[in-house]
């Protein structure tokens, strides 16, 4: 069973590899011919990581009641309106 200290490890690991490849990559993925598929772009590499880390809280959550990284979720609003007549 992984501690602690290895799950924040991991978390790191993550975060750093995140970010390397977040700056390797490009803003939209573009479709190869060759390979027949889409290459990874930003987001692909953001929404990978964060599915990660959030397995590592999970198991941390399981085994000892805490989050590894915690997430500040964004709340979504719509501004003030009104219609102009």
């Amino acid at each position: 069973m992984p501690t602690y200290e290895e799950l924040k490890a991991r978390a790191g690991k993550i975060i750093t590899t995140l970010m390397n490849e977040h700056e390797k990559a490009p803003d939209f993925g573009q479709y190869n011919r060759l390979l027949g598929k889409r290459s990874t772009s930003k987001k692909d590499v953001v929404k990978a990581a964060v599915a990660n880390i959030k397995l590592i809280n999970q198991v941390s959550q399981m085994l000892y009641q805490k989050d590894v990284v915690t997430f500040e979720d964004e709340v979504a609003e719509l501004p003030n309106m009104s219609i102009n007549d």
